[in-house]
């Protein structure tokens, strides 16, 4: 959920990534399976591979096919909630349509992080201008959380770390509106994705404001509250043998010693696999999922049967770390644990979003 040194969540060098990407997507995945040395982890990978498949459906542009416009050119936003300043910056592919609504990614990052090194971790920005070219681009937005009582950390308000002096999550309502009213963003295709804390973040908004977004991507870290039963389309990526957010139920956490609140030694503890069958139930899908073996080192685990289209797709990284799969150069694997060469976390959750669309 949260960590406690910087050196748990530093994201990633700035490097360009090389022409090509030992990362996969799912379109990719026999080619993966049938070639299982070109498969495994690593502490250092490239990120985002030059070609993205496009066989993914492409869904209506949007509810209101009329044009808009982009009210400022300002790489920047922000916004003021309880006397927070929070600011963002924006990424709208240069070589995509100016006048008409595109799909918004909200990249949220980790704690000790902030938005300018999330979009070099995760490369949206990237992916995003190479997919305006071939018709489907689309808009990222990476913020920057405030600081918080682990340490002053900077990192997002979450239920193991609520705060009464800050609402994070009417900043992202806010940012939403916003984005949608003075940048063309298509209302029904408002998408958030995490990174740890921004993951648990990302999750939680999903339960509160389930009309706010079209789907949701968690990278090591999701929370399932009690009592939520949200209906949006999540993907999520976590290693078994992630340090600081545990796949297992009672599994231990770099995070936690003799003083940490006991609220966040109860979420650590929950384990992030039974938290995502939580989930599944609580959207109505088939109790017993399928597993699709995607790679030597990485399992899909799909549920069916949700209600109105709110799929649950968790991909097991087997022996994988607190880490993004297929991301450049995360420092601190001897601390983080290793990243997985066999699938791109970018390029396979951009093709969930593009799969789902906020139902109306």
């Amino acid at each position: 959920m949260v960590v406690a040194s910087a050196a748990l969540v530093t994201a990633c060098s700035s490097d360009p990534p090389s022409s090509t990407s030992s990362g996969t997507s799912p379109s990719e995945a026999t080619a993966t399976v049938s070639n299982p040395a070109s498969t495994g982890t690593a502490s250092n990978s490239p990120t985002i591979s030059s070609d993205v498949s496009t066989s993914a459906p492409q869904p209506a542009a949007t509810a209101d096919p009329t044009p808009c416009t982009v009210s400022t050119e300002s790489p920047g936003l922000q916004h003021t909630v309880l006397g927070h300043v929070y600011n963002a910056e924006i990424h709208r592919p240069s070589n995509g349509p100016d006048n008409l609504r595109l799909p918004v990614v909200i990249d949220l990052h980790g704690l000790y992080s902030d938005g300018p090194t999330q979009a070099a971790l995760s490369r949206f920005g990237e992916l995003a201008d190479r997919t305006a070219s071939e018709g489907h681009g689309f808009i990222v937005v990476e913020p920057t959380g405030q600081p918080g009582p682990i340490d002053g950390a900077v990192g997002w308000e979450v239920a193991a770390s609520d705060e009464p002096d800050r609402d994070d999550a009417d900043y992202l309502t806010q940012l939403i509106d916003t984005l949608v009213a003075e940048h063309c963003a298509d209302p029904l295709r408002t998408f958030l994705a995490g990174y740890s804390n921004g993951g648990i973040f990302a999750s939680e908004y999903a339960c509160t404001h389930p009309d706010r977004i079209a789907a949701i991507a968690t990278v090591a870290g999701f929370d399932h509250q009690p009592g939520c039963n949200s209906i949006v389309p999540v993907i999520a990526f976590h290693g078994t043998e992630d340090p600081i957010v545990p796949w297992a139920a009672g599994g231990t956490s770099l995070l936690l010693d003799d003083d940490s609140p006991p609220a966040l030694a109860d979420a650590l503890g929950r384990g992030v696999e039974p938290q995502f069958v939580e989930s599944a139930s609580a959207a109505g899908c088939d109790p017993i999922p399928e597993r699709t073996t995607f790679a030597v080192d990485v399992t899909l685990i799909s549920w069916t049967g949700c209600t109105d289209g709110s799929a649950h797709e968790l991909y097991e990284v087997v022996g994988g770390g607190h880490t993004w799969p297929g991301a450049a150069d995360q420092p601190d694997a001897d601390l983080i644990g290793p990243t997985t060469l066999s699938i791109d976390a970018t390029k396979t959750i951009w093709q969930f979003f593009r799969e789902h669309p906020r139902q109306v």
